[in-house]
């Protein structure tokens, strides 16, 4: 009984390959027109071959059953290659050949066709089927094409799952979910690559022929993959700016390292994409043009990052002014308060690691957060010492029912204070305690009064009636307004408050007027810290200031450009920022090294934050500088403008640029200029 023809091993004979006959098979022709091996495609690798004289090929399919026979004197060959079984029978008139992928077929196995004979039966996914007679064992050839069928069903099932994600992360895409997206696309590209595994297993032409299909979709898995990168880094940026907006500033650091990250490893992919797609094709121009996006983003990111590190004390200290410019007490105390929980706020921020450390001094926070909290408690108990003495009115007047209302509101005043002195001031405790104690004695007596006759008749007690019906109006006012307003509803509080003392700038500067928060990487600077300035660092400052001296009214004009020159840069940083302060903005300078501006001035009413460069010296400052300062611009979180102001000059080009990007400039003369018209009075600017 032969066995059938093995070229897995290399020891076959070829020749039944590449001739038509040969004595090496019963010396008989048994193919007419070619030999085999001109009907393999390129890379098509033989494996096993059966033959038969007479039986031929049996094929079954929906429209019957036919035979493919040889011609008298040839033979029909059944030869399983990598991706197929095929069969080619020899005839006089011309040689008839079937061809099966194996991706067409269900499963291979032997039967028993009589005597000495094995057939090759091949089931069909069509329920189609194909027979192969042999006076042989058929059972090597069969365990291959089985194994081979098993496998090309595998790996298709497996470019057909790659497909299924690849159409699911697209629709994921569409809607925005971008997350599902990239878990539903996650490790595709592994099924695809042990897809291709599997068919070069098999052999040149299956791992070919698999490579085609996959080549068709990782381009797309590439493109899904930038874009949901992208759209990530995107997201991950906007959940930083929302974090920040409201002053969740632990979770905007991590949204933003999260969203630097996420724009990296995007540009990452963009950049190898580049590489491999280096024809020249629009695919290219795209992926340029995705990239330049995606490194913008990746500026405004780190550029938000670096002001964000300063953001907490910009919060603070706007809301400390806010209150310190607040006459009514009850409501500069709500300021105070509010101020308190953003210096809290502070000393409870992640400060340990070098990326997200938020840039303060520490110790100066605390003390300025002791330093509100005493605000806050001196103001409550104002606040509480008004709506006592409004309560006293009212009870005078026979008003017991408003006048107990009035006192629940000193009560509540003095209480606020007394929580905060337990915290911070020990030694105003007892002081509010006794507050307290006489309030609830007010309340006690004024639970027993009964109200006044509606007819005033004594003497005297008509104007305490007027008096007291102001304080019930401006109480009825208070209760129904949503919130303190020192126009309306607490103007009682107002009128019975008289020579209220100004609060001196302490040395720590913190309750100077200003709101500047001069950031240095070792802690605050020498004028906000209180110590004397050294020789180096006021001989500048004198010499503007003697520059300021003279008679009352002197204008700023009076300071020479060269002046103005001889300031250094911190110097003329931190003066640039008084003068915008004197103009009612609220600044913060920068004097870090990796500061993208020098100062942010926001003001409200309207709301509005700009960006400044100030650059000291007599140099031209010229267009790319303009650029810089755009960019700058564009990518902060919100600011509307930006200006750059020098004692020097400026080019052609850096004016024409700056009108281009609508950025403000201003030379030595200009500011000059803008100091004389806006009438700001250097010395007050220097006494600060």
């Amino acid at each position: 009984m032969p066995d059938a023809i093995d070229f897995t091993n290399g020891d076959a004979n070829h020749d039944i390959l590449s001739k038509t006959g040969s004595s090496g098979l019963l010396n008989r022709q048994y193919l007419a027109d070619r030999p085999l091996e001109t009907y393999l495609r390129d890379g098509e690798e033989p494996r096993y071959l059966l033959w038969n004289k007479q039986s031929g090929l049996s094929l079954t399919d929906a429209a019957g059953t036919r035979a493919i026979e040889p011609g008298d004197g040839y033979r029909a060959l059944a030869l399983c290659t990598d991706v197929r079984l095929l069969v080619v029978a020899g005839a006089p008139d011309g040689d008839e050949h079937e061809s099966l992928p194996y991706v067409d077929a269900v499963e291979a196995r032997a039967e028993d066709a009589g005597f000495r004979t094995q057939s090759l039966v091949v089931e069909m996914l069509d329920g189609g089927r194909w027979e192969f007679p042999f006076k042989g064992d058929v059972s090597t050839v069969v365990e291959y094409a089985d194994r081979a069928i098993q496998t090309w069903a595998n790996v298709t099932r497996l470019l057909t799952d790659a497909e299924t994600n690849i159409e699911a992360a697209t629709s994921h895409l569409d809607v925005g979910e971008h997350g599902t997206a990239a878990a539903t696309l996650a490790g595709t590209g592994d099924i695809i690559e042990h897809a291709v595994d599997r068919a070069e297993a098999l052999g040149e032409r299956a791992g070919a022929e698999i490579g085609d299909r996959a080549e068709e979709l990782r381009p797309e898995i590439e493109r899904l993959e930038r874009v949901i990168q992208a759209r990530r880094a995107r997201s991950q940026h906007a959940n930083a700016r929302h974090h920040w907006r409201d002053s969740e500033y632990e979770q905007a650091a991590t949204a933003y390292e999260t969203a630097v990250t996420a724009y990296e490893e995007a540009i990452d992919t963009i950049r190898g994409a580049t590489v491999r797609d280096a024809t020249g094709s629009d695919a290219g121009s795209d992926l340029d043009a995705d990239g330049e996006s995606l490194a913008r983003g990746l500026r405004r990111a780190l550029s938000e990052r670096e002001l964000l590190r300063v953001w907490p004390r910009v919060d603070a200290n706007t809301a400390r002014r806010r209150a310190d410019q607040t006459d009514d007490p009850e409501t500069a105390a709500q300021l105070w308060t509010e101020a308190l929980d953003g210096y809290r706020d502070m000393l409870g921020l992640d400060w340990g690691q070098d990326t997200r450390s938020f840039v303060v001094d520490r110790a100066r926070i605390r003390e300025q957060t002791t330093a509100v909290a005493d605000d806050a408690i001196e103001d409550h108990a104002r606040a509480g010492q008004s709506w006592l003495d409004s309560g006293d009115d009212l009870a005078a007047a026979g008003r017991p029912e408003q006048a107990t209302r009035v006192y629940e509101r000193a009560r509540e005043q003095y209480r606020r204070a007394h929580e905060l002195a337990s915290e911070v001031r020990p030694d105003r405790v007892d002081e509010l305690e006794r507050a307290l104690e006489t309030v609830d004695q007010r309340l006690t007596d004024t639970a027993g009064m009964e109200p006044a006759s509606e007819r005033v008749t004594e003497q005297g007690s008509e104007a305490d009636a007027s008096k007291a019906e102001s304080s019930e109006s401006d109480l009825n006012a208070s209760d129904a307004a949503p919130g303190p307003d020192p126009d309306d509803a607490e103007r009682s509080v107002l009128d019975r408050i008289r020579d209220r003392p100004e609060k001196e700038t302490t040395a720590d500067g913190t309750y100077q007027t200003d709101t500047t928060a001069t950031v240095e990487a070792g802690g605050a600077t020498a004028a906000s810290s209180g110590r004397s300035p050294s020789p180096d660092e006021t001989s500048a400052s004198t010499q503007l200031g003697n520059a300021a001296e003279g008679a009352e009214g002197t204008q700023p004009t009076d300071l020479s450009l060269s002046t103005l020159r001889a300031l250094d840069e911190d110097e003329f940083v931190e003066f640039v920022a008084r003068v915008w302060e004197a103009r009612g903005w609220l600044t913060t300078v920068f004097t870090t090294a990796a500061a993208v501006y020098d100062i942010v001035a926001t003001r409200e009413n309207p709301d509005e934050k700009l960006l400044i460069w100030a650059i000291p010296g007599d140099e031209a400052v010229g267009s790319t500088r303009i650029d810089r300062c755009a960019t700058a611009r564009e990518s902060s979180n919100g600011a509307d403008e930006a200006a750059l102001v020098t004692t020097g000059s400026l080019t052609d080009a850096a004016r024409t640029r700056a009108s281009e990007l609508d950025v403000t400039v201003l030379d030595g003369d200009e500011f000059v200029e803008l100091l004389e018209f806006e009438g700001v009075r250097t010395e007050e600017i220097l006494e600060r």
